[in-house]
């Protein structure tokens, strides 16, 4: 018997590599990742539906692990939606905007390995 994996979104390389090596008996035919991360509300507008950014609110030294969970779940969404629409984005922010700062520049190392 023959497996398929379908992710629901990126694959970090490390993680295909375990995945080989513990494939041991040559099960898996194929490896594929769908990005599904985001839910379009009209043709304009999509939601990531993340929830409970009010932790994003407070410094970053005071976010709690769920926070920084949470921070990490909407930069994979975005890249995961960039990725779904084939587009490399040329983010712009206000310099004053920590966060904003921040998303840019997570989004651009990890585009960096993708487009």
């Amino acid at each position: 018997m023959l497996y398929e994996l379908v992710f629901s979104n990126r694959l970090e390389e490390h993680k295909l590599s375990r995945l080989a090596q513990a494939d041991e008996y040559q099960v898996v035919k194929q490896v594929q990742e769908l990005f599904g991360d985001i839910y379009p509300i009209n043709r304009d507008l999509w939601s990531l539906q993340c929830e409970g950014q009010f932790g994003f609110y407070k410094e970053e030294r005071d976010w709690l692990a769920t926070d920084v969970v949470k921070w990490q779940r909407q930069v994979d969404a975005l890249v995961a939606f960039l990725l779904a629409v084939k587009k490399n984005p040329l983010v712009r922010y206000q310099k004053m905007s920590h966060l904003a700062t921040k998303m840019a520049k997570e989004i651009d190392v990890k585009n960096i390995n993708l487009f």
